[in-house]
């Protein structure tokens, strides 16, 4: 995967998450390389990823493949979600990435 292809995952999926969810999203993005919407990226979405494939920042998703978004996922996901979730920020609810600072 590419700087500019991951990028676009990041700013298609967690463009309006905090930077702990942006990095979890990056690292789930990575093991779904064909998903991802043409949305251009912004610049710090831009060096987020490249600073990821650079293996500067540390995958704190525990191998997640996938993420949940009760913002913007349909109901019927609600079964398949994560029991345990990863932040409150605008992404997912009540895991504490939001509290987090890197």
């Amino acid at each position: 995967m590419n700087v500019d292809a991951l990028a676009r995952c990041i700013m298609s999926e967690a463009s309006t998450g905090n930077r702990n969810e942006q990095i979890a999203i990056s690292f789930a993005c990575q093991r779904n390389r064909n998903h991802a919407s043409n949305q251009r990226p912004t610049p710090s979405v831009i060096k987020l990823a490249q600073d990821i494939l650079a293996g500067k920042i540390n995958d704190i998703t525990n191998g997640a493949k996938q993420w949940y978004s009760p913002r913007s996922m349909p109901s019927e996901a609600q079964k398949i979600r994560c029991k345990k979730s990863v932040g409150i920020g605008r992404m997912d609810s009540n895991g504490g990435l939001e509290k987090s600072e890197l």
